[in-house]
């Protein structure tokens, strides 16, 4: 079973740190969020699947949120 983020707490010259820091994790975070950003952007765009061989304007599909 997968642990997920495991945050320790240790004590070091009688200051409690965390380990790993919160940079860390969210440096972790934001790579993770670019390594996924950059596998998606070699997949074709919807549009140019479904018109393909559509005649007329070009345009772009826009994201309609519970029309």
């Amino acid at each position: 079973m997968n642990p997920g983020f495991v945050i320790s707490i240790a004590q070091r010259n009688k200051v409690l740190v965390f380990e790993p820091t919160f940079n860390a994790y969210y440096d972790t975070l934001i790579n993770v969020y670019d390594m996924m950003t950059a596998a998606v952007m070699k997949l074709p765009r919807l549009e140019t699947i479904l018109c393909f061989d559509c005649e007329g304007s070009q345009a772009v599909l826009k994201v309609c949120f519970l029309c």
